[in-house]
């Protein structure tokens, strides 16, 4: 996050790396690498970095929806969160005041229209 740089009032999208893989579904099941930080105090909320964290991404929030769907996987992604697609009211999990930008970097490793074991 750069210093002094403005409060992004949208959600920006930047692939960072382009995976070879097939475009994310909206109902797929991902597996990722990330990383947050506050855009308010540049520190780091969450690292699931060393340990994947699954899900179903339509159960993500608005941000990583848009962000995630159609990257194809093995992709690295930027995602600059507003408030709007984020936590519009704070969160405790990750700890984030209301109004606060999230920053993420995300790692596309698996995608799968059904839940694996």
């Amino acid at each position: 996050i750069p210093a002094g740089a403005a409060v992004p009032t949208t959600t920006t999208i930047q692939p960072l790396v382009k995976g070879s893989g097939r475009a994310v579904g909206e109902k797929d099941y991902i597996q990722v690498h990330y990383r947050s930080w506050s855009w308010k105090t540049g520190k780091q909320l969450e690292d699931r970095w060393a340990t994947p964290d699954v899900g179903n991404i339509a159960e993500t929030i608005p941000a990583w929806r848009s962000g995630v769907v159609g990257q194809p996987i093995g992709s690295r992604i930027l995602i600059v969160a507003s408030p709007t697609d984020s936590y519009p009211e704070g969160s405790n999990n990750p700890p984030l005041e209301k109004g606060d930008t999230l920053v993420y970097v995300v790692d596309i490793l698996f995608g799968a229209a059904t839940p694996w074991r």
